[in-house]
């Protein structure tokens, strides 16, 4: 794998990559 993000875990959780990598497409766009 590749690291999706950097940052402080705050960055990380919201970063729109991670959301989608880890719950799918639609939880983004909520």
């Amino acid at each position: 794998g590749h690291r999706l993000a950097s940052g402080t875990p705050d960055e990380v959780r919201h970063n729109k990559e991670v959301v989608e990598a880890y719950l799918g497409h639609q939880a983004r766009e909520r």
